[in-house]
């Protein structure tokens, strides 16, 4: 029956380890469950049948341990669920691509100081060096911040 009981607390351990590496990554309940079956399997086998029969096992666990997460690591079904695509995308286009300094044009929305303006027919996020500018005023380009336009007062 002691057998049993150990051999059992030995696959819950390798089940939990691989549960925490594949499924719950960070350390979590499945970590210490893992630890603490396996260490409980160590123990009762020290117990039960001494020194000799608990350093097998340990040497065992530990064989048992790599070669469960060589394989899960392996396995093809971590191909399925593993993010297999580049991503390929930007988050905003440039401004400065088509807008030249000095350009000019008028603000779609109020500026305070974060606003659209619009310049040659194209909207674009802009920033006012002057403070607050009203809607449909002239605006003239100073310069870019990432993908904001940096515009000011005509």
């Amino acid at each position: 029956m002691d057998i049993l009981i150990i051999a059992l607390l030995v696959l819950l351990g390798l089940i939990l380890i691989v549960a925490e590496i594949l499924l719950l990554p960070g350390l979590t309940v499945a970590a210490i469950g893992s630890v603490a079956s396996l260490l409980g399997a160590i123990y009762l086998c020290y117990v039960n049948y001494g020194l000799v029969a608990s350093a097998i096992l340990l040497l065992c666990t530990v064989v048992a341990v790599v070669i469960t997460l060589v394989y899960s690591l392996r396995s093809k079904s971590l191909k399925k669920i593993s993010l297999d695509e580049n991503i390929v995308g930007k988050s905003s286009e440039n401004a400065d691509v088509s807008i030249a300094l000095g350009s000019e044009g008028i603000t779609t929305t109020r500026l305070a100081p974060m606003g659209n303006v619009s310049i040659d027919g194209m909207t674009f996020e802009a920033k006012s060096v002057d403070g607050y500018i009203d809607a449909r005023m002239p605006i003239k380009v100073m310069g870019f911040e990432n993908s904001i336009v940096i515009v000011s007062n005509c």
